[in-house]
C-alpha cells in the first residue's frame, strides 16, 4: 500500500524550474505551472509523446530521462528533430512552452546480450537477455523439451515477436540455440575424454518471456542466465 500511495512520485517530480519526467507511462502530470499528457506504449515500443496542456507564459524546463540501457535516441518538438544531448541521463528542453506543445522522445529497444561479472562462478559463460527495462527468461512453458542442456547462440540475432495473446500480451524474444544431450549410454557421469560428454547436438528455437511475467502458466523450469554456446 505505501507502494501504491507513493507510485506518482516515481513518474514525475517538479522543482521551481519546471518537471521531470523519470518513468514513462500513459497519463497526466502537473508541476511548476506545467501540465502535460503523456502517451506511450513503453516498455514494448519507445515511443513517448508528450503533450502540453497548460503553461505559464514563462520559460521552463522539461525534462525527459534516458535510461542508462539505451544506446540511440532522437527527439522532435512540434516535429521538428532537436539535436539534444543528454547531461548525465536527462534531456532538459528549457523554453515557454504553449498549450498543444509535443515533445516526441523515440528510445531504441533492441534485444540486448547481457554477460555477468566474470567472478561470479555460478553464470559464467552464460548471457541474458534484456529489452528496454526489462530482463527475460527462458520458462518451460514455451520451451519443449526444458530447459537442461540449452545453449544460446549469440552468432544469431535474436528478433522481437509481439505476442497479443500471451500473458495479457506482450513481447517475446525469440532467439536461435542449440540443446546437447549427454550421452546416457555410459553409465560412468566423469569421463575424461570431454568428446565423449555430449551425444546430441540438435538446433531450436528459443522463445524468452518478461522475467516479471514468469509462474503464470503451468509448473516448470525456469531460466534467465543462459548457456553461451561457443
Amino acid at each position: 500500500m505505501r507502494l501504491l500511495a507513493g507510485l506518482p512520485h516515481y513518474f514525475a517530480s517538479a522543482d521551481d524550474g519546471g518537471l521531470q519526467l523519470h518513468q514513462y507511462a500513459t497519463g497526466e502530470y502537473a508541476g511548476s505551472g506545467l501540465a502535460v499528457r503523456v502517451s506511450t506504449e513503453y516498455p514494448w515500443h519507445g515511443t513517448v509523446t508528450v503533450t502540453v496542456d497548460d503553461a505559464p507564459a514563462k520559460e521552463r524546463t522539461l525534462s525527459l530521462r534516458v535510461p542508462a540501457w539505451c544506446g540511440q535516441f532522437r527527439l522532435f518538438v512540434n516535429g521538428t528533430p532537436v539535436r539534444e544531448q543528454p547531461e548525465r541521463g536527462w534531456l532538459r528542453l528549457t523554453q515557454a512552452f504553449r498549450p498543444g506543445d509535443t515533445v516526441r522522445l523515440e528510445l531504441d529497444l533492441p534485444v540486448r546480450l547481457t554477460h555477468p561479472h566474470p567472478y561470479a562462478d555460478a553464470v559464467r559463460g552464460c548471457v541474458a537477455l534484456e529489452r528496454g527495462p526489462l530482463v527475460y527468461c527462458l520458462e518451460e512453458a514455451d520451451n519443449a523439451g526444458g530447459l537442461d542442456g540449452v545453449v544460446l547462440d549469440p552468432a544469431t540475432a535474436p528478433v522481437v515477436r509481439e505476442r497479443p495473446d500471451l500473458l495479457g500480451g506482450v513481447a517475446t524474444i525469440v532467439a536461435s540455440g542449440r540443446r546437447l544431450s549427454p550421452d546416457e549410454t555410459d553409465w560412468w557421469p566423469y569421463p575424461t575424454d570431454a568428446a565423449h560428454t555430449r551425444l546430441a547436438d540438435r538446433p531450436v528455437g528459443l522463445t524468452a518471456v518478461p522475467y516479471y511475467a514468469w509462474a503464470n502458466r503451468s509448473d516448470g523450469a525456469m531460466r534467465v542466465w543462459i548457456p553461451r554456446q561457443g
